[in-house]
Formats: structure tokens, sequence, C-alpha cells
């Protein structure tokens, strides 16, 4: 089985995302173990508002800046939670 089965089928059986509000501009400077898994919360499938793909060359600040502005354009959730939940691979794989 390779490695991508297991991944996905982790992913199906428990996903997991990362509350926007839990991330800070540190966590995106490296890709260093910063805790940010455990601050991530299961979920049910469809539950996720964002996808976030990044690269670690790019300044973390900045990244952490453009995803608090996202916030703060007012992005609706259905559950009426303020931050949104995101898919980020250094929090959730």
């Amino acid at each position: 089985m390779s490695r991508a089965t297991d991944v996905t089928r982790g992913v199906a059986s428990q996903p997991t995302l990362t509350p926007l509000s839990a991330l800070t501009a540190a966590d995106l400077n490296s890709s260093t173990d910063s805790g940010l898994h455990a601050k991530t919360v299961p979920v049910a499938l469809g539950e996720v508002d964002g996808f976030v793909s990044h690269s670690w060359s790019d300044d973390g600040a900045a990244k952490h800046a453009q995803l608090q502005a996202w916030v703060a354009e007012g992005l609706p959730r259905s559950d009426g939670a303020k931050y949104p939940l995101i898919w980020l691979d250094k929090a959730c794989i």
C-alpha cells in the first residue's frame, strides 16, 4: 500500500482542521514543529472553509496577515463561528 493511500484513508476516516484563530505567524515561519497539530479539531467531511497551500520560502508574517485579512472580510460560517476552519498541511498531516 502506498503512503498516499495511507494518508487519504486517514483523512477520510478522521479529518482534522485548524481553527484560523489558533494559527500564529510563528507557525508559518518554518516547517519545524510548533505544536500546531495539537490545535487541530476533528470535523465531519465538508466542514473545511479553506485549503491553504503555501511555500516555506514565503514570509510567515505576511501569510498570517493575509489569512487574518480573509477573516476580517467576514467569511460566513454556517455554524456562526467567527473564525474559519482551514486545512493546512503542517497541522493536518
